[in-house]
């Protein structure tokens, strides 16, 4: 007779629990799981670039056939990693093979990105403005894709093609990021004819916010500074408008509107002789191959005592004399007195230009010990970059003026980076992963103009030497998902193999 055996009391509740979540289990592994391409899309999204990367890959290595959508992934990511041309080939498939309209949109914003970054303006303009695209109504990428309209009429100097394209986008779906983009451009392109139409244009803010997946990566950066830059300079002084404007043009490269935005300085402003220095800079600037100086030379005849204007008009006679292969006569660096800074940076400048680092070097240093204070620290700054750049006397001169940077900027994160490096190429791990942590937190607190992804590669690479592998591999992937486009990410991913 068998004696029918039961779970001890207590056991079976267990059981039941412990069979429900390998039921569990089991359906979220065949139903639920993300998927590879699900996965890798989520990498893309926060940003993890690198990640991103190897995950499509992956996919693609482990697909016989890989499909348009996939195609357009890899596309996407050769697109933000610099690599156009392999990005456009991949596009072009990922087209060729048929897509869903908005992820047929998608591959055009990227296909047009990818040339326009290749210098090819024209192509981005036509591959935007002229293919078949999803409707306004069902596709989130219509007003991304009028806001990179404007940047690239922007880029062209078509000033008033460029304001109505964002104006248009502004009227289209936008997530936050890019109505901030076409928001402000817009502003500032009004900013000159009208400053009350610009402010009332960088206060409005999107009705309703529409998500625009996978664009993130590009967004321009620091956008929220060249807002905040903007929004300052129209509330200030309005009878500085016009010149601190015309100043922001310059620096954007806006020329012809600069130009224009200067004349309306009153010959009576406090600003009028520095308006008038920078008509005449402009007026060489866009001139056939940098050759009208006679503005300049005109412009420095009527105010001959200072030294703006002669230091101006020496730059450009430099750079004129460099780009046609010509020497500077010596009237023209005489022109400057003895034992300024000034004399020392035009010296400097015009030996960099012929190549001559030693002599170079020589009228740095005489530039540093004639300037003090924050213009010091900035000249040390540039010093140190040189010598960092062109890997020149690193550990002697170029330390010393890496050192004084700090001393005179110790806010300032380029100050801090530079340094890294620096201590880095001399062997002072320490040294450089200190003042690499210490460029990171100060470009946190006030941000710099590009992401400090060359801080985050002198941090990884200092760990490196010193064994910290864990969070050298942290920092080197930082640094290449930061700025996956340039040349800090192919150091970072040489360091990682």
């Amino acid at each position: 007779m068998h004696t029918r055996h039961t779970p001890p009391r207590g056991l079976a509740p267990i059981l039941i629990i412990g069979g429900l979540w390998l039921g569990l289990l089991l359906v979220y592994r065949l139903w639920l799981a993300p998927t590879p391409m699900q996965q890798a899309d989520r990498l893309f999204v926060q940003g993890h670039y690198t990640a991103a990367h190897h995950a499509y890959r992956s996919h693609a290595d482990s697909t016989p056939t890989p499909s348009a959508e996939l195609l357009l992934r890899i596309g996407m990511l050769h697109t933000v990693r610099g690599a156009y041309g392999s990005a456009s080939h991949t596009l072009w498939q990922a087209l060729g093979q048929g897509l869903p309209p908005a992820q047929h949109d998608l591959a055009l914003l990227y296909l047009g990105v990818s040339s326009a970054r290749s210098d090819n303006l024209a192509l981005a303009l036509t591959i935007w403005q002229e293919y078949p695209l999803c409707k306004a109504a069902t596709c989130p990428y219509a007003g991304v894709r009028q806001t990179l309209i404007g940047d690239a009429l922007l880029a062209q100097h078509e000033y008033a093609a460029a304001r109505t394209a964002y104006a248009a986008a502004l009227d289209l779906p936008l997530d936050r990021a890019w109505y901030q983009i076409a928001r402000t451009r817009y502003a500032l392109l009004l900013a000159a004819d009208d400053p009350h139409a610009a402010q009332a244009v960088l206060e409005r803010t999107p009705a309703h916010p529409r998500p625009v997946p996978f664009t993130a990566p590009l967004v321009p950066p620091r956008i929220a500074q060249e807002q905040q830059l903007l929004h300052s300079i129209l509330h200030a002084n309005p009878a500085d408008h016009a010149q601190l404007l015309g100043q922001l043009y310059t620096r954007y490269g806006y020329d012809a509107l600069a130009l224009s935005t200067f004349a309306q300085v009153p010959a009576t402003s406090p600003h009028a002789r520095s308006a008038a220095a920078y008509r005449a800079y402009l007026t060489w600037r866009t001139s056939p191959a940098y050759a009208d100086l006679g503005e300049l030379d005109t412009f420095q005849q009527t105010t001959p005592n200072d030294p703006a204007a002669t230091t101006l008009l020496l730059l450009s006679t430099m750079t004129t004399a460099a780009l046609s292969q010509s020497s500077v006569p010596t009237t023209t660096l005489a022109q400057l007195p003895n034992g300024t800074p000034e004399r020392a940076v035009l010296e400097a400048t015009w030996h960099l230009f012929e190549r001559d680092y030693t002599t170079a070097s020589m009228h740095m240093q005489q530039m540093l010990a004639r300037s003090s204070g924050i213009q010091r620290g900035y000249y040390a700054l540039w010093v140190a970059r040189f010598h960092l750049d062109r890997a020149y006397a690193v550990c002697t001169e170029g330390r010393t003026a890496a050192e004084l940077a700090v001393q005179s900027l110790p806010d300032v994160s380029a100050a801090w980076t530079v340094l890294a490096g620096v201590l880095f190429q001399c062997g002072d791990d320490v040294g450089a992963q200190h003042a690499a942590q210490l460029a990171i937190a100060h470009d946190q607190a006030l941000p710099a103009l590009s992401p400090p992804a060359e801080a985050w590669l002198y941090l990884g690479a200092a760990q490196l030497r010193q064994g910290h592998t864990t969070a050298a591999r942290h920092a080197l992937t930082t640094a290449a998902d930061l700025a996956p486009a340039s040349v800090w990410r192919e150091r970072a991913e040489q360091l990682l193999r």
